[in-house]
């Protein structure tokens, strides 16, 4: 079986790279279709805030959910244009997979034997959350695995679940500079978590984040968010200037960090107002 296996997997290899090769390289996309929703709705937050029409706490809130939704949007890569390789590509994959099938037929003939086939098939989206329970329930009785925590902990920040992710990011949090990835998905679930329960500071925990990744823009938004809530505006903005040099070559990112900086500069400039006798 094993035999069957590696030639079944050899032979897709092969079959895939002939006929996927002539549509390796898809045309660019300019990104010119995103929508500048974001942007406005920073430049509005701003200028209610300047106004005096929104409070502190209202402005907070308002500006945790839009950093959310960035996070949210940087996960989606954007589609393709359509183009002649892509009309193609139905025709080319089709004719792979009647290859792959038949060879592979052949190859089971020769190595296989179907009495030693105990394979599972895999799951289906519609099965993450049950899978997601039973980890959790299988830590219940284990509650030493730190493995199964990180997992489960990454599980609930894929799927928005931060309130539960906190909860289980905060059960290994001395071995989460580890792996920094973790790390950081903890610092942003402590901000973008509804209910607010913070078993750990989101400051120190974004800011050990970035000590293991200097160049993630998306941190350098979030430490910025943090700060903007404890009315440090001048850290705030020294972190979105960084993100502006690392986000240089992204318009659509630009925009929402120059946004951003904005309300920034709005809620010193409004501080400065309150303080003047």
């Amino acid at each position: 079986m094993t035999a069957f296996l590696l030639a079944v997997s050899l032979l897709s290899l092969l079959i895939a790279l002939a006929f996927i090769w002539p549509l390796w390289r898809p045309p660019k996309y300019d990104g010119t279709g995103q929508s500048a929703v974001t942007d406005d709705d920073w430049q509005m937050l701003a200028q209610q805030r300047a106004h005096g029409e929104l409070n502190e706490a209202q402005a907070s809130a308002l500006r945790q959910d839009l950093a959310r939704r960035m996070a949210e949007e940087e996960k989606i890569a954007p589609a393709p244009a359509p183009s002649a390789s892509g009309r193609r590509a139905p025709v080319l994959l089709g004719m792979a997979l009647c290859l792959t099938l038949t060879l592979s037929a052949a190859a089971y003939a020769y190595l296989g034997r179907f009495d030693m086939v105990n394979g599972v098939q895999p799951d289906s989206p519609m099965q993450a959350d049950d899978m997601v329970h039973k980890l959790a329930a299988r830590l219940a009785a284990n509650p030493d695995d730190k493995a199964g925590w990180a997992m489960l902990a990454h599980s609930y920040y894929v799927l928005g679940n931060y309130d539960a992710a906190v909860e289980a990011f905060a059960r290994i949090e001395p071995s989460l500079d580890e792996d920094p990835n973790l790390l950081a998905e903890y610092g942003m679930a402590l901000v973008m978590a509804p209910s607010g329960h913070q078993p750990h500071p989101p400051l120190a925990i974004l800011q050990r984040a970035i000590a293991h990744n200097p160049d993630d823009s998306a941190l350098h938004v979030f430490l910025a968010q943090t700060l903007m809530e404890a009315k440090d505006t001048a850290r705030a903005l020294a972190h979105l200037d960084k993100a502006r040099q690392l986000e240089a070559a992204d318009p659509e990112r630009l925009r929402f960090i120059d946004s951003m900086s904005e309300a920034a500069r709005a809620q010193a400039a409004h501080r400065s107002e309150q303080v003047q006798p």
